[in-house]
């Protein structure tokens, strides 16, 4: 108790866990008055990354089919839940609390994480391409949820919605009182264009969607394909090696070139299952998987803003040799990224084969994987700042 103010500070910082954090704020009134300071809560959070509290993913596997010569995709059940490790309860997280999940929890899809929140859509029937989400954002752990009002527009557009995103509310922070929903959309008015538009969450007063352009990225958007997600950003590929990417901070698409090593014009662009991914490694930093005709998977990496660069490249042939079920007949075609996730992919030899292993990208070490994990893992935080209040007296 005779250690300073300013040195006790310090020393609360060096806390890693958020928390311990919390368990710290209650030894005390006085160590409760220094972690609940705002200066405090910044510095902190400055120093730590944050508590990933688990991912949750889809509890069948993502059945593609074709209507027609249309990809449509299938999930006979709901999601489920993975916590990070033991101390982190799955009762928390549940979504149970959604209407209709316990009655049709197939209608239920995840479109986008960011911290502790879930931006949802409820789908009553199979979705057209011009209809508007049903959007829900909530919070699991603790059981809130809002439904977003669709954009109105005038009955002479036509739009086709391609994508809805979690973006970070006012101070670069997101919370479920705080946060930004983002849609694009490409609209048929004389002629094609695209646009985004922005839902504004702020203290559940004065929400609002506004229109805005998205930059370089505009005339692209009508044809990017999904190349996958990482903690900050959303990646596309669009023309001729170039890479967009929608930044959930900023709000604001980038584009860059993908390594040129890659005959990106070559590879077989489909909706569900593709052959290039962009994730994020054990390292926080993003990695471009790509699997290659002859079937090895390469990693590229990029330091410092720099051109991407090879990093790793395994023989996928050679390498699940051991596996069990493995077949050389599977190697007979590319083989396709069907689940990714942090620091991770889980490939199968085909869209319809019942063989699934995954690759950590920082061992590059492969294993059997269940074909149950669904398109994408999403990761779930803990809810930042936590909810504490200083305590009245000394």
């Amino acid at each position: 108790m005779e250690v300073p103010d300013e040195i006790l500070s310090l020393i609360l910082e060096r806390i890693d866990s958020h928390i311990s954090l919390i368990c710290a704020a209650a030894v005390c009134k006085r160590w409760r008055h220094t972690i609940t300071n705002t200066d405090f809560l910044c510095r902190y959070r400055s120093l730590h990354s944050s508590t990933i509290a688990g991912n949750y993913h889809y509890d069948t596997p993502a059945q593609s089919y074709l209507i027609g010569s249309r990809a449509q995709v299938r999930r006979s059940v709901g999601l489920v839940f993975v916590p990070s490790s033991p101390s982190i309860h799955t009762r928390h997280f549940t979504l149970d609390f959604l209407p209709g999940m316990i009655d049709f929890p197939s209608h239920w899809d995840i479109h986008d994480s960011r911290g502790s929140l879930l931006l949802m859509n409820y789908r009553e029937s199979s979705p057209l391409p011009h209809r508007h989400p049903n959007m829900f954002v909530c919070e699991p752990l603790t059981r809130r949820f809002r439904r977003i009002p669709p954009p109105s527009y005038s009955n002479d557009d036509i739009h086709t919605f391609r994508g809805s995103y979690l973006i970070d509310g006012a101070d670069s922070h997101i919370s479920f009182s705080n946060f930004r929903v983002m849609c694009l959309f490409i609209r048929r008015h004389d002629d094609y264009f695209s646009f985004a538009t922005v839902f504004n969450e702020v203290g559940g007063a004065g929400s609002s969607w506004s229109d805005k352009t998205i930059g370089d990225a505009e005339p692209l958007l009508p044809v990017m394909s999904f190349l996958g997600c990482s903690k900050d950003s959303w990646h596309f590929y669009a023309l001729d090696g170039i890479l967009a990417t929608l930044n959930k901070s900023t709000r604001e698409f980038s584009t860059s070139l993908l390594p040129s090593t890659e005959d990106w014009s070559s590879l077989p662009w489909k909706k569900y299952y593709m052959n290039v991914g962009v994730i994020d490694s054990h390292d926080g930093a993003t990695r471009i998987i790509v699997i290659s005709e002859d079937n090895s998977a390469k990693v590229f990496a990029r330091r410092d803003g720099s051109e991407w660069a090879l990093e790793k490249r395994v023989m996928l042939s050679e390498v699940t040799r051991g596996l069990s079920g493995y077949r050389p007949s599977f190697f007979n075609h590319r083989l396709c990224i069907s689940t990714s996730g942090p620091g991770f992919v889980i490939l199968t030899a085909q869209p319809s084969a019942p063989w699934f292993f995954s690759i950590d990208l920082k061992t590059m070490k492969v294993a059997l994987a269940a074909s149950d994990m669904g398109h994408i893992v999403y990761q779930s935080e803990l809810p930042w700042p936590p909810a504490l209040k200083a305590c009245l007296g000394n």
